[in-house]
């Protein structure tokens, strides 16, 4: 903590330093481009979309560090929506203080920009930072070193406003704290229509699949789960030979040079789910970006998050944004995972409606010894499979059904209805911190959380990850059929499940770790499903498919509908 520094301007005299790359008019108008809803003539405006160098932002970042290290700056801060004119206001506001900015002492990219061109810009790769005046020649150096564009654009003053000088000419002074201080506006959350219409389902009416071998395989295939490779593979993801655990798996995970420790990051968004149960959702996407992080080992510290929703000046629009973001505060509240940045992008309208409302989370987790992680990929022939958690439970214990929302209803029957479970965020803590304490102790280390496309499609990418093989055990088909739960386990979406794999021979020690009971119950509850082998994937008689033919499916390019020649990988 005593390594934190501030964003609070300070020190009267003091100069203001942009640091990073030239400011140019690419990035004018970025933020409210992503906020504003789109038309015919949104074309004309991708200009304003801001350009990143990341070569430019790891100097940049690297260089800030060192100057943090080496105590020679005040303050600092990023630049952001807005540009120079909300990071400088939101210093000078935070800091009780003004600030003097003289544009044209801003490095530019580009030629006759004007004052106001120059406050607002959106460029990437910039830092804005508060110098004592006899350290700032050692700050240019230190930007000169890292082949960064260093400048004084300004300085601290007493008078509390946001001063914009060109040419040594006064062009616009507004207070500090009318600019960092934005107004807010409550408005009525007003449940919409539309919740009624779509929360309506009967599961029972939805006949049984004539065919399991091509359901999975249409599951697997569909663009909301097939592989990401096309994505991952166009960058060099072991750039700094850091890299634990390669794309594909739940999270990334990455050490710490020369220590034990490593941290993890994952992103998620459910936007059917949102759209069906804003709360729920919400609380749903933060709930899976725990599980995933727990899936590879590493305990959950923080979160940021991205907002994209449709008009928030509409009432279902408002309500979606209101809720979700309740539902996401609720998930934070109980995972001890503080929010700790993000953004929004508002608007996103077309004369079709709007998009889903999608948050989208991104969390953190640390390692006190990333060599204790696990992967997804199946490891070993003849290792039980187990299933943990609300996904092995029956269906009395169900509120709502699985299905309801669910990728098999949408990508099988072409329908985007029902309520989805309402997540059980204390069970989902309770279950996840249980499997990351397992994988931490070096007695799991094959693990994947159960989410899109249920059951079926997890253990499917289990295999296919590992290259091994799976048969699911006749007799848990048979039960689950005599239950009438069948569907609802292989393809349902529950949440708080996770699927784990061990040797037969650490069988009791996985019973022992999962022995908690309560009124003669365990209170997480966990079920063998099967066994891995061989080069085929089976459940009962529904499905018998080689992993060949898993991966055909799986592996489809993600964007083949673009893609005249073909659409397959390879």
């Amino acid at each position: 903590m005593d390594d934190l520094m501030s964003a609070s301007a300070t020190g009267e005299g003091n100069l203001v330093v942009l640091l990073g790359s030239k400011t140019g008019r690419d990035g004018i108008h970025g933020a409210t481009f992503a906020s504003d809803e789109l038309t015919e003539e949104s074309e004309s405006k991708r200009s304003n979309v801001q350009v990143g160098d990341p070569f430019s932002e790891k100097m940049l970042i690297e260089c800030c560090l060192k100057l943090l290290d080496e105590d020679l700056l005040v303050s600092l801060q990023d630049l952001g929506a807005a540009g120079i004119t909300s990071s400088a206001s939101e210093m000078a506001a935070k800091g009780g203080v003004g600030i003097e900015i003289e544009t044209d002492k801003v490095p530019l990219r580009e030629s006759g920009m004007e004052p106001w061109e120059v406050m607002i810009s959106e460029s990437q790769e910039r830092m804005l930072a508060v110098v004592e005046p006899e350290k700032v020649e050692e700050v240019l150096k230190f930007a000169e070193r890292y082949g960064l564009i260093g400048a004084v654009v300004g300085r601290v003053a007493d008078h509390g406003d946001l001063r914009v000088i060109h040419n040594g000419e006064v062009v616009g002074t507004v207070p500090a704290e009318h600019l960092a201080d934005a107004p807010v506006y409550e408005r009525d959350v007003l449940r919409p229509q539309y919740l009624d219409d779509v929360q309506e389902l009967d599961v029972s009416e939805l006949p049984e699949p004539e065919d399991y071998n091509a359901v999975l395989l249409q599951v697997l295939g569909h663009p909301n789960l097939c592989s990401r490779r096309q994505i991952f593979t166009q960058y060099d993801h072991q750039v700094g030979t850091d890299t634990v655990v390669l794309p594909g798996a739940d999270a990334a995970v990455m050490r710490i040079k020369d220590t034990k420790l490593g941290f993890a990051a994952t992103t998620d968004g459910r936007g059917r789910h949102c759209y069906l149960d804003p709360r729920g959702g919400g609380a749903a996407t933060v709930a899976e970006a725990y599980r995933n992080l727990s899936c590879v080992g590493a305990e959950p510290v923080a979160v940021t998050d991205c907002l994209n929703f449709g008009s928030p000046e509409k009432p279902d629009g408002y309500y979606q944004l209101a809720e979700c973001i309740e539902g996401m505060s609720e998930a934070c509240e109980v995972f001890g995972t503080p929010v700790v940045s993000g953004n929004v992008s508002l608007f996103n309208e077309t004369e079709h409606g709007a998009v889903y409302p999608t948050p989208t989370v991104g969390m953190v987790g640390v390692f006190e010894d990333v060599n204790r992680h696990a992967t997804p990929g199946f490891k070993r022939e003849g290792d039980m499979v187990v299933v943990i958690g609300a996904s092995s439970g029956s269906s009395e214990s169900r509120r709502e059904s699985p299905l309801a929302g669910s990728n098999y209803l949408e990508i099988v029957h072409d329908k985007v209805a029902g309520r989805p479970p309402v997540p059980d965020l204390p069970a989902e803590k309770r279950t996840a911190d249980l499997v990351r304490g397992m994988i931490s102790s070096g007695l799991l280390d094959t693990v994947h959380d159960i989410s899109g496309g249920g059951e079926a499609a997890a253990l499917a990418k289990m295999a296919l990850a590992g290259g091994v093989g799976f048969e699911y055990e006749e007799l848990e088909i048979e039960d689950l059929k005599n239950n009438g739960i069948l569907l609802e386990t292989l393809f349902g979406e529950q949440g708080a499940g996770f699927l784990v794999s061990v040797p037969e021979a650490r069988w009791t020690e996985l019973e022992d770790a999962l022995g908690c009971y309560e009124e003669g119950k365990p209170i997480i509850g966990y079920d063998v499903v099967g066994r891995t082998g061989g080069s085929s994937f089976k459940m009962g008689g529904l499905i018998d498919l080689s992993l060949d033919e898993l991966r055909e499916a799986y592996e489809r390019d993600l964007f083949e509908r673009h893609a005249p020649e073909g659409g397959h990988i390879g």
